[in-house]
C-alpha cells in the first residue's frame, strides 16, 4: 500500500496518540479541538485526494482501549478508523524479519524480490498485532465472509471499544511502572562504564548474538544453506559488521534511540518510552512525517535519524498544513 520510494504518493504520516485525540476533538466540534480545526481540514482533504495515508498501530490500539470513558472511546475509535481508512502499521518484529532477509541477500550480492515499504501497511486491526486472519473448517464462501468481517471498519471499531478489558490495559501500565526502577539501575551501570559509541556496538552485538534478531538471521542463512561462519567472512572488520546491523532499519532506529535516551541521565525513564521507541523504529524509516512529543522530536533530530531516513519530524499539530505543503500534498 506504500510505494517503494518516499518520493512517490501517497505519503505516510504517523501521529502520536495525543494528536489523534486533538483531531478527534476538532472533528466532533469540541471546544478543546478548535485550535486544530485547520489541521483536521487540511489532513482530511489530503486523505480524500489520495495524497496521504494516516495509519494506526498496535500502540494506538492499546492507548485507545485504555480510554476510561466508553462513549468517548467509541467516538475516538470511529474517528481514527475512518480517517486511517482502517490501515494499520504491522509490528516492528514482522518488518524486522524481512529487513534481515534483505540485508543478508544484499551482502551476498543478491537482489531482494520484494519491497520492504510495501509490507508496512495492512488493512484490518488484526494486522496491528502482526496476525493475518486464518479461518479453517468452514466452507470457502463462509471463510471469505468472515475474513471480510474481521478486516472491516466496523470490526476494528468494536475491537477498540470492547475487544480488550480496560483492566488489562491498567495492569499493563502497572507492570510498566514496576520495571522502570530496574531500567534506571541498568542505565546507571551502562553510563558508568561505556561511551555512547561503545554502547551502540554492544547493543547491536547483544541483539544479534543473544536476541531474536540473531535467531532470525541464522534462520535466513539456513534457508540459503549458508553457515554463519561463512557469512561472517564477508566482513573484514568490526566497522563493516556494525554497518551491516545498521542496514536493518528498525533495529538501527531502536538502538540509536535507546542509546540517546540513556544519555539523557537527568530525565527519568518514562513508562511509555519503550512503546514510543517501538513505534518510532517503524515510523522513522518508513513514514514520510511524524508528529510526536517534544522529547522524541529532539532525539530523532539530534541522532541524525531524521536526515538519514529523510523523515520530517514535528511536535506542533497546528503546523500540519505546512508539513503537508512541504510534502507536496496540496
Amino acid at each position: 500500500m506504500l510505494p517503494e520510494s518516499k518520493y512517490e504518493f501517497p505519503k505516510c504520516i504517523y501521529l502520536d496518540q495525543n494528536k489523534w485525540i486533538d483531531l478527534a476533538r476538532a472533528h466532533y466540534g469540541l471546544k478543546e479541538g478548535v485550535p486544530f480545526k485547520e489541521a483536521l481540514e487540511s489532513l482530511s482533504s489530503a486523505v480524500a485526494a489520495g495524497k496521504v495515508l494516516v495509519p494506526m498501530s498496535c500502540i494506538h490500539v492499546m492507548e485507545t482501549v485504555g480510554f476510561n470513558n466508553s462513549n468517548g472511546r467509541r467516538r475516538l475509535a470511529k474517528f481514527m478508523v475512518e480517517l486511517s481508512d482502517n490501515l494499520f502499521i504491522v509490528p516492528h518484529i514482522n518488518i524486522r524479519r524481512s529487513e534481515i532477509a534483505h540485508a543478508v541477500l544484499k551482502v551476498l550480492g543478491l537482489n531482494p524480490q520484494t519491497s520492504l515499504r510495501a509490507q508496512v501497511l495492512q488493512r484490518g486491526i488484526s494486522f496491528a498485532f502482526g496476525v493475518q486472519p486464518m479461518i479453517s473448517e468452514v466452507t470457502k464462501n463462509i471463510t471469505k465472509q468472515l475474513e471480510a468481517i474481521i478486516s472491516s471498519k466496523e470490526f476494528s471499531v468494536e475491537f477498540l471499544v470492547n475487544g480488550i478489558n480496560t483492566s488489562v490495559s491498567r495492569n499493563d501500565r502497572k507492570v510498566s511502572e514496576e520495571i522502570l526502577e530496574i531500567l534506571e539501575e541498568i542505565r546507571g551501570r551502562v553510563l558508568s562504564k561505556l561511551t555512547p559509541d561503545m554502547q551502540l556496538g554492544v547493543e547491536f552485538h547483544e541483539l544479534f548474538t543473544k536476541g531474536s534478531p540473531g535467531q532470525e538471521m541464522r534462520q535466513v542463512l539456513k534457508n540459503l544453506n549458508i553457515t554463519l561462519d561463512n557469512f561472517m567472512q564477508n566482513f573484514r572488520n568490526h566497522n563493516q559488521y556494525l554497518s551491516f546491523f545498521q542496514t536493518v532499519s528498525t533495529m538501527d532506529v531502536f538502538v540509536k534511540l535507546k542509546v540517546a535516551m540513556d544519555k539523557e541521565k537527568h530525565r527519568r525513564i518514562h513508562r511509555n518510552d519503550t512503546k514510543d521507541m517501538v513505534f518510532l523504529c517503524v515510523a522513522v524509516p518508513y513514514c514520510n512525517a511524524i508528529i510526536t512529543e517534544r522529547f522524541w522530536n529532539h532525539i530523532v533530530r539530534t541522532t541524525g535519524l531524521a536526515n538519514r531516513y529523510e523523515t520530517q519530524v514535528e511536535t506542533n499539530l497546528k503546523k500540519l498544513p505546512d508539513l503537508l505543503e512541504n510534502l507536496c500534498c496540496f
